[in-house]
């Protein structure tokens, strides 16, 4: 490639770089999704925006979770040689600086001592924290109990942040997921010999 075709190409790349940092300063109507930081001037305001560069205001406000199987109801014969693991695929989505760690976990819904207090999480399933994309799964087959015609209903929650605290399992977090927005599933325990998947 030529000297005078480089320097063209440079030249527009340069250009791109200086529009695409101009048009993050522009305000936006759509203030939920905007780019720039406005003020109640509605100039631009550039202490908001190095603190979202350097990350110091970035904070976690919330966390939704989604899951393909939620309202999945789980047919099992309690007849199994082995414990059957039943992963749940999930995704969390953060607000935020994107550096928080999610952790799913999951009680038999309604459990009153699953959240014992303000940002405490107690429970036995759950699963290691996650980075960014938060995509992990989450194995229910601790909740089965080997008793033939019971039925155990699932809730899956996303705590952000969250660290253990004693030797019972309790996590403290910052933020999760609203508790009427769980992943909801149930597991049937069917007699020996049920065919499962009605085929």
């Amino acid at each position: 490639m030529g000297t005078r075709k480089k320097l063209i190409l440079a030249s527009l790349v340069g250009m791109m770089m200086v529009l695409a940092f101009i048009i993050g300063l522009v305000p936006s109507h759509d203030t939920d999704r905007s780019g720039a930081a406005i003020s109640d001037n509605g100039r631009v305001d550039m202490v908001d925006i190095l603190d979202l560069i350097l990350g110091s205001a970035a904070k976690s406000d919330g966390v939704t979770l989604a899951s393909r199987l939620d309202g999945v109801i789980v047919k099992t014969p309690v007849d199994n040689a082995e414990r059957p693991v039943i992963p749940v695929p999930l995704q969390a989505t953060v607000e935020g600086d994107g550096n928080d760690l999610v952790t799913f976990v999951a009680n038999v819904a309604d459990d009153p001592d699953a959240f014992p207090a303000p940002n405490e999480w107690s429970g036995d399933v759950f699963t290691d924290a996650l980075s960014f994309p938060y995509i992990g799964a989450l194995d229910i087959s601790p909740f089965l109990t080997g008793v033939a015609n019971t039925s155990t209903a699932i809730a899956i929650y996303a705590l952000t942040n969250a660290t253990r605290q004693t030797k019972a399992v309790t996590l403290v977090y910052e933020a999760a997921n609203a508790r009427e927005d769980a992943v909801l599933l149930r597991i049937d325990e069917v007699e020996a010999g049920v065919d499962t998947d009605d085929n």
